[in-house]
């Protein structure tokens, strides 16, 4: 653990200016056919993504079944116990 009691401006006066973005470059080459890499890339990730999203929910509905199966169990278990 840093014990020291002083305020240092480490790195504080060094700042780097963002780059400058070419708008009109970037509209101008944005045709599918001079770079389909970035858009089957970006196609793919979305897939793997929509992908995760549906095996997630499909899995968080198992857990609410298996959630509420115990509970009805220990619900049956403990009524059954002290009637």
């Amino acid at each position: 653990m840093c014990e020291t009691t002083h305020l240092t401006t480490f790195g504080g006066n060094w700042v780097v200016a963002p780059n400058k973005l070419d708008w009109n470059f970037i509209f101008s080459n944005a045709d599918f056919l001079k770079n389909p890499t970035l858009y089957v890339t970006e196609i793919l990730v979305l897939i793997l993504y929509v992908t995760a999203m549906v095996w997630a929910r499909r899995k968080d509905k198992q857990d609410l079944e298996k959630v509420s199966d115990a509970l009805s169990i220990t619900t049956y278990v403990l009524l059954d116990t002290f009637c």
